[in-house]
């Protein structure tokens, strides 16, 4: 159930990327693909620790 946020991230990046792309030619979006990154950053952070926690209680 941890897990299942890992799996969904690879196609939330590549949306997060063209995203950024399409964001240069616009300030605003551009602004909101830089969060939506922050946001991704978070996320597979917070995944991170929460897979080294399992490990850990194994």
């Amino acid at each position: 159930m941890v897990l299942r946020p890992c799996l969904s991230l690879k196609g939330s990046f590549s949306h997060v990327q063209l995203v950024v792309m399409l964001g240069c030619s616009d300030w605003y979006l551009w602004l909101w693909g830089v969060h939506q990154m922050v946001v991704f950053g978070l996320i597979w952070q917070n995944c991170v620790v929460d897979r080294w926690l399992i490990d850990y209680i194994r």
